[in-house]
């Protein structure tokens, strides 16, 4: 009885060892994603805030992630009063002129305003680019040598690579492509530009969702 006993407590804490095992494995993944997703989001914003400044407009705030409830955590603010913040809703970001900077915004001419508005998909194309010239000639050379840190670059390559594109085809309102589409389209359409931009941003996120998406994916052979 008491051997019984014995092996039935053993194997309780087998099985919680292998519960928290996994559990760990889990958060670190979702750690590693969140990272990678955050640092790939704050350099897309760099991309804005760097235009935004070449072209004397002061910006307010750069967020990493949105607000969600209003809540924010300030990380830094520079000595142009620009503020840095990360928000618990990390799949979003934006940089955010003051009331003064979108006046000047709204007075440039079309070329720099789609200027400021493509360059941070641009950063993200620079980037993957970037990981891919690191990761690339390693794996091909020695694919032995090709361990979990490159899987997380590739993966990171990934990623960039998705939100550049992605922030161009899904043309909806408030995503950099869904802006440069209204510079084109609201002198002729006025108030309908909206509707007409949340209609192709639909057809764009289709296009992105069941053609780019997977085509992406199976050239850097991630598993769905």
């Amino acid at each position: 009885m008491e051997m019984r006993i014995r092996i039935k407590i053993s194997g309780h804490k087998e099985f919680a060892r292998a519960i928290i095992k996994i559990a760990k494995k889990i958060a670190k993944e979702i750690i590693i994603v969140v990272v990678i997703l955050s640092g790939s989001i704050l350099f897309h914003e760099v991309g804005h805030l760097l235009a935004f400044r070449h072209n004397t407009i002061d910006i307010e705030t750069v967020s990493v992630g949105f607000p969600i409830g209003g809540f924010s955590l300030v990380l830094w603010k520079d000595s142009q009063g620009t503020k840095y913040q990360i928000t618990p809703f990390l799949l979003t970001g934006y940089t955010a002129p003051t009331e003064e900077g979108w006046k000047d915004f709204e007075n440039l001419e079309l070329t720099p305003k789609i200027g400021i508005l493509a360059i941070g998909p641009l950063f993200n194309f620079i980037l993957a680019a970037t990981l891919v010239g690191l990761y690339l000639p390693i794996m091909r050379k020695n694919p032995k040598r090709f361990t979990r840190v490159f899987e997380e670059i590739k993966f990171a390559s990934y990623l960039n690579l998705l939100l550049g594109i992605g922030n161009l085809i899904v043309v909806y309102p408030g995503i950099d492509g869904g802006r440069i589409l209204q510079l084109f389209i609201t002198p002729y359409l006025g108030e309908k530009a909206v509707w007409a931009n949340w209609g192709l941003g639909f057809l764009g996120a289709i296009l992105f969702l069941e053609k780019i998406r997977p085509w992406l994916k199976r050239i850097y052979k991630l598993e769905e």
